[in-house]
């Protein structure tokens, strides 16, 4: 039997002017405060990892009102196995497409790509 405990909180970042969001997740237990003022301090200071993300921001500007912080759930983590379980992160991204930058700002995320392929081998499902 694997142990399981919960590691980080997900979290999904909307940029209101936009609508597009970004996903990601926190070892704070604060509902993802912690993670908007990251966030926003990145784009203050132009130097936000997401260069779409950093593009829009400077397009249109914007203080703590202009995001909405959603808290989604807990992912969880097997240290005997190195084990991702329900691995929320990135099930939410395929399915809120944040990897698309149509839709989101998730779309540097390097592992993202492989991790759908992964998917598509094993046929597992977003949701």
């Amino acid at each position: 039997m694997v142990e399981l405990d919960p590691k980080y909180n997900i979290y999904v970042l909307t940029y209101l002017p936009t609508g597009k969001k970004y996903v990601g997740k926190t070892g704070y237990n604060d509902g993802g405060k912690m993670r908007l003022h990251f966030h926003i301090n990145k784009l203050q200071h132009g130097v936000h990892s997401s260069k779409q993300f950093q593009s829009d921001y400077e397009k249109y500007g914007g203080d703590e009102s202009s995001f909405k912080i959603e808290y989604v759930g807990v992912q969880l983590w097997s240290d005997k196995f190195k084990l991702r379980h329900f691995d929320s992160e990135k099930r939410l991204m395929l399915k809120l497409k944040t990897y698309d930058s149509r839709y989101g700002y998730n779309a540097q995320d390097p592992s993202m790509k492989r991790w759908i392929r992964k998917c598509r081998m094993y046929s597992v499902k977003a949701s």
